[in-house]
């Protein structure tokens, strides 16, 4: 019984990444085009995430370090260390497995500081719309084994796109 409720936690994930975009959307209003304001939102995003991921990814590490057979058991134990801290697309998952979420998470923050940096906030629905219909088209025409690739045309940066355009609406 408890396994058929718990496969429906995955759309947890898929709601994250709406919410996601829909709070990048409306905590940047009225901030577009002012480099103080990009590197502020930036920098917030990072400091958000990366030390209390840090702190239990050197957790996992000391684990990694003694019983390497404990983590990531299902790829044979085979970790990308550097881009697992600085959360990188690699073909490994991260040490802390669900850090493969905050990968994508600051792929979309990244994307959303160019945009905010470089583009008018009035051109910003048509540069999500444009972002969307690329990554379709990209996500239906490339098929290469490469990280970075796979991370830019997952069909999961829609449901951020989706939530950015949820808060436009």
């Amino acid at each position: 019984i408890l396994t058929d409720i718990f496969q429906f936690g995955m759309f947890g994930v898929d709601i994250f990444f709406v919410i996601s975009g829909f709070v990048m959307v409306s905590v940047t209003r009225g901030k577009f085009q002012i480099q103080k304001q990009a590197l502020k939102f930036i920098y917030h995003r990072a400091a958000r995430i990366y030390p209390t991921y840090w702190f239990y990814t050197m957790l996992v590490l000391l684990v990694f370090l003694i019983q390497p057979s404990w983590v990531n058991s299902s790829q044979g134990s085979q970790v990308d260390i550097l881009s697992s801290f600085l959360l990188l697309p690699s073909p490994t998952l991260p040490l802390v497995m669900v850090g493969w979420t905050l990968v994508h998470e600051m792929y979309f923050y990244i994307m959303f500081f160019i945009i905010l940096l470089l583009i008018p906030e009035r051109h910003m629905p048509l540069t999500i719309i444009i972002w969307g219909v690329s990554i379709s088209l990209l996500n239906n025409f490339l098929t290469l084994n490469n990280p970075i690739i796979n991370l830019v045309t997952h069909p999961l940066t829609l449901e951020f796109i989706g939530g950015c355009l949820l808060a436009i609406i």
